[in-house]
Formats: structure tokens, sequence, C-alpha cells
């Protein structure tokens, strides 16, 4: 039991405060209960998102690998050329919320551009490329934000455990005793006016 539980005075008052406390206390846990359901939940989803980067790497390593070929074949001038045509995306890093927790995630502020590029080849490879590398935008945000949200996680058990296996049991075994002594002395005044009353008749 605590040092500031432990002086506490024996009064009805105080038993009073001390349920309130319990109840207020108990309906928190409960509540940070509901929010890991909730993580948990969030976390099983970003889990999902990032199993499919090994797809996502191997779909990227393809398309890379086809526009090698391209441009040996193209010789490094002309493709260096065409490839100037096409214009590079614009990526911002934001905190965004995720269920209550701050995330860093990359958001694409505009996409690569290639309306000036004719050779239907490399726009089609560009396309595929910009496509891959997307949905690898998409993996790493959710890396992310599992990071964060597990941490969180962890944080919220670590309090639910405290909750439940310290304050609450000590607010608990605090009002017992408040009750037991609260009784005792209710017991002992009512004894003590019976004598007052028996001494004057």
């Amino acid at each position: 039991m605590s040092l500031a539980l432990k002086y506490l005075p024996a009064s009805r008052g105080t038993l009073v405060l001390l349920r309130r406390k319990l109840s207020l206390t108990e309906r928190g846990k409960e509540i940070l209960e509901m929010r890991r359901e909730q993580l948990v939940k969030a976390i099983v989803d970003l889990i999902n998102v990032v199993k499919r980067r090994p797809s996502v790497e191997h779909k990227l390593v393809r398309v890379l690998e086809e526009i090698a070929r391209v441009r040996l074949a193209r010789g490094e001038v002309e493709y260096s050329s065409l490839a100037s045509l096409i214009s590079e995306p614009e990526l911002d890093v934001l905190a965004v919320s995720y269920h209550g927790v701050p995330v860093p995630q990359i958001r694409v502020k505009s996409p690569p551009r290639a309306e000036l590029l004719q050779d239907s080849e490399l726009r089609r490879l560009s396309a595929e490329l910009w496509e891959a590398f997307a949905e690898l935008v998409e993996v790493m945000n959710a890396e992310l934000a599992l990071e964060r949200l597990a941490a969180h996680l962890n944080y919220i058990n670590r309090v639910v455990n405290g909750l439940e296996r310290i304050i609450i049991p000590q607010l608990r075994e605090t009002i017992r005793r408040l009750e037991e002594r609260v009784e005792e002395e209710a017991l002992e005044e009512f004894a003590r006016l019976k004598r007052v009353r028996g001494r004057h008749p």
C-alpha cells in the first residue's frame, strides 16, 4: 500500500472519495482496454500490408531490370534524352494521426508525368515503375505506422498492467481497511453513548 493511502483518515467522507476514485480508475482501465483492442486490430491490418513487401520489391526489381535492358539497347545518349522528358515525382513527409498516434508518412504531392514522351515502350515502363514505387511507399508507410502503434500498444499494456496489478488492488484494500475502521469506530461510539445513557437514566 502506498504511503498516501496508508495515512488517510478513517471517515465516511474518505470512503466516498476512495470509492469514487476506484470507480474512475476501473472505468479508465476499461477505456484503455478498448483502446488496446482497436490498436491490435489496426496492427493486424498493417501487418497484412507489410507482408506485401517481398512481392512489391520483386515487382520493382523486375521493372528496373527491364529498364536496364532497354537502356543498354538504346544507348546512353538516346535513353538519357528520352528519360529527361519524364518529370520527377514530388514527395513530402508529414506527421499524421493514425488511430490517435502521430506517425510520419510519405505523401505523393504529384506523380511523374510522361506526356511529352512519345516512345511507347518507355512510357509503359515509366508507368510500371511508378506503380511499383507507389506500392513500395504504401508498404513503407505501413511499416512506420506499425512501429509507432506497436510502441503505443506496449505503453498501454504497461499502464493497464499497473492499474490491474497495483493501483486497483491497493485502492480496494484501502477501502476494505477503512470500512473496518469506520465500522469499529461507529461501534465504539455506539457503546460509549450507551454507557453515557446508562449513567444518566
